[in-house]
C-alpha cells in the first residue's frame, strides 16, 4: 500500500489506469458509506472520510509518477491541477455577473479550463512514456 502513496519513480499507462480506477471506485464507496454514517450516527461517521482521502492521495501520486514516466516533474502536475481550477473559477465568477458581456468574457476562461483538462488527460493517460531511463528512474516493468 505504501508504494501506491509514493511520488517517486515511474508508472506505466496500464498501471496508472488500474490504480486510478481502483482508487476512484473504492474512494467513492467510502464517501457513500461516510455520508450514510453521518446520517445514522452523526459526526462520528465522518471517520469514514479518512480512507477516501488516502485513496485520493494514491490517485494523485500515480498521476505524478505517470508524469515522471513522460519525463515531466511535479510542476507539471501542479500546472495540470491548479490552472484548470483557476481559469474555471474565473469563468464562474465572470458568468455570475449576469450580464451579456460577462458571459462573453467568461467564455475564454471556460475554454482554457477545458483545454487544460483535456491536455492533462491526454498527457497522463494516453501518451507513451519515455523510452529508457530518464531523470526519474528506470522505465516501469511491462
Amino acid at each position: 500500500m505504501w508504494a501506491l502513496l509514493s511520488f517517486r519513480g515511474r508508472t506505466s499507462r496500464l498501471a496508472y489506469w488500474r490504480i486510478w480506477l481502483a482508487c476512484n471506485l473504492v474512494g467513492a464507496v467510502f464517501v457513500v458509506l461516510a455520508l450514510f454514517a453521518l446520517q445514522g450516527v452523526g459526526a462520528l461517521g465522518a471517520i469514514l472520510f479518512a480512507p477516501a482521502i488516502l485513496f485520493a492521495v494514491a490517485a494523485f501520486a500515480a498521476w505524478v509518477r505517470r508524469l515522471h514516466d513522460r519525463g515531466k516533474g511535479i510542476w507539471w502536475a501542479i500546472l495540470f491541477a491548479v490552472a484548470p481550477f483557476v481559469t474555471g473559477s474565473m469563468a464562474e465568477y465572470l458568468s455570475d455577473q449576469n450580464t451579456t458581456a460577462s458571459l462573453a468574457e467568461s467564455l475564454p476562461f471556460s475554454l482554457a479550463a477545458l483545454a487544460l483538462s483535456i491536455w492533462a488527460i491526454v498527457e497522463v493517460g494516453f501518451r507513451r512514456g519515455q523510452l529508457g531511463t530518464n531523470r526519474f528512474g528506470d522505465p516501469p516493468a511491462a
